[in-house]
């Protein structure tokens, strides 16, 4: 018995003809959404229903992710370790003229076909980069390939950052470099607030450069007070890093949130 044959025994011609119309888009539906990976519900039609209706699917909305603003990786340097671990280490540069946050770099590892081996994803160690401004990340492969061929560096996001907060006048002064046991380099100063507000969670960010420039070594540091006063208030910091490689030279990079900004009923 033919599926016609039981819709004309139950209904007249024309609704048996809308029925196998709306079957055969349901169908070609369910077949196009599962060929891409996406499961759907179909609800059946009852061949006994005399006026039966089909249930559609949903439609399908699409999920809009912003294209990031322009960051350049740069300056990456690689160091594999004993156990089996790979740390990457760079610069994000922002070539934008706006103020960025939740800038997201993620690295590709692939073999001699070009076929994918992992990746990982990192942030920038600060909140805020500034248009032109560098900051470093770090990420960590712990079961590193023993062997890759290529990879491949992505910012997957940059936005515009909300900078109301933001407490700008915040400057390193009488920094120090000094080289302490098992190499680990020892990065000493003060955190001066040129501002006319008092800033409050501020921390400091070292980058160490190799001769060549790159990335051999980074650390975020929260400030202890992490209270800075306005009109030249100062507060202590200390870095230490082992680097990955020779250090020849190195930045320190400060910031923290306005006082004002930080109250309840500051905004």
């Amino acid at each position: 018995m033919s599926w016609t044959s039981v819709f004309v025994s139950g209904m007249p011609i024309s609704s048996v003809i809308r029925a196998l119309a709306q079957i055969d888009w349901l169908m070609s539906t369910r077949w196009n959404m599962l060929s891409s990976g996406r499961s759907v519900t179909v609800s059946t039609v009852n061949p006994a229903a005399q006026n039966a209706s089909v249930a559609l699917p949903a439609p399908i909305t699409a999920t809009v992710t912003s294209t990031p603003l322009p960051v350049a990786i740069e300056n990456a340097y690689f160091q594999p370790s004993s156990l089996g671990e790979l740390a990457i280490l760079g610069d994000l540069h922002n070539l934008s003229a706006t103020d960025l946050e939740r800038v997201l770099v993620q690295i590709t590892l692939f073999d001699d076909a070009d076929r994918p081996l992992g990746s990982q994803t990192a942030t920038m160690a600060v909140d805020v980069l500034a248009p032109d401004q560098r900051a470093p990340f770090a990420l960590l492969f712990t079961e590193a390939p023993q062997r890759f061929a290529s990879y491949q560096a992505t910012v997957l996001s940059a936005e515009p950052a909300y900078v109301g907060s933001l407490q700008r006048d915040l400057e390193p002064q009488n920094v120090t470099q000094e080289t302490a046991g098992a190499g680990m380099v020892r990065l000493t100063g003060r955190i001066r607030n040129t501002g006319t507000e008092d800033a409050v969670d501020v921390y400091a960010v070292a980058t160490l450069y190799d001769p060549l420039g790159r990335v051999v070594g980074m650390r975020r540091v929260t400030l202890d007070p992490g209270t800075v006063a306005q009109g030249g208030g100062e507060a202590d910091f200390t870095v230490e890093i082992v680097p990955a490689g020779q250090v020849a030279t190195y930045t320190i990079q400060a910031q923290g949130r306005r006082v004002s900004a930080a109250l309840p009923d500051g905004g």
